[in-house]
């Protein structure tokens, strides 16, 4: 894209290896290094050909066409992804594959998140490959638009999924913990379009410790919190203390003995 928009300053295949060498780096870099200081020149600064080949010895794919054919299979659309995303990784592989259209309809196909099939199932069967995508961008563009009119969910919804009345923690003295307020910082950006949590919201509590159901952190009891990973509450009740038997006391008697007789 460099070269054509400005053929005047890259008209030589020297002015072009020069551009592209200078955005080498680590590896690359140290490999194109000797070639500047090489008594005669060598031939590659001068050849633009040469220069994309032996990149493509040292630093290409070994197999090109059996690694993009191997990342295609394993390639597979989200159902909370837009389907021009899909579209564009498939494309970067499959160009390097050789298959013809018929072979990458079926593969294009595979992928596709289910929510986009079952929409395709109301359509008639598309007969190219290039229709197909036509028509899975539609049914993907009508799946948003369809969750934009239902609006993100409303705060009684997200009260009633996410948390429950507040509750009094046994062992604290007039404290109470609200699971209906979500953790500080929480933001109704938190849920998705279909109510569930973001992904950046589910990192954001699981790298804090925090529950995904009521946002309070999972080392803290939560009675009413249906997530089992919260400890268990201390058992609520009053001890009883019973002392048996009786106490023993020892009591010495003293014994006055009788005067002496004085004999009298």
């Amino acid at each position: 894209m460099a070269f054509d928009s400005r053929p005047r300053k890259f008209a030589t295949d020297r002015q072009r290896v020069s551009y592209a060498a200078s955005h080498l780096s680590d590896l690359a870099m140290l490999w194109w290094q000797p070639n500047l200081i090489l008594e005669p020149e060598p031939s590659i600064r001068n050849n633009w050909s040469e220069f994309v080949e032996q990149l493509n010895v040292f630093f290409g794919q070994p197999d090109l066409a059996q690694a993009s054919e191997r990342a295609l299979r394993a390639l597979k659309m989200q159902d909370y992804q837009h389907v021009n995303k899909y579209m564009i990784e498939f494309s970067e592989h499959a160009t390097h594959t050789g298959w013809n259209d018929a072979a990458l309809y079926g593969e294009f196909y595979r992928g596709l998140a289910e929510r986009i099939k079952d929409q395709l199932v109301s359509l008639e069967r598309p007969a190219t490959f290039q229709q197909l995508k036509t028509d899975a961008l539609r049914c993907d563009s009508r799946y948003w638009e369809r969750q934009g009119e239902k609006g993100p969910p409303t705060s009684r919804n997200r009260q009633s999924a996410f948390a429950t009345t507040p509750a009094k923690t046994p062992g604290t003295t007039g404290a109470t913990t609200d699971t209906s307020k979500p953790a500080k910082g929480n933001t109704g950006s938190q849920f998705g379009t279909d109510g569930k949590l973001t992904e950046v919201e589910r990192e954001r509590r699981r790298v804090k410790g925090l529950c995904y159901y009521c946002a309070l952190s999972i080392d803290v009891a939560a009675p009413d919190c249906r997530n089992p990973r919260h400890p268990k509450p201390p058992a609520a009740g009053r001890a009883t203390f019973a002392i048996t038997g009786e106490p023993v006391a020892t009591i010495e008697e003293v014994v006055e003995e009788p005067p002496m007789d004085s004999g009298n």
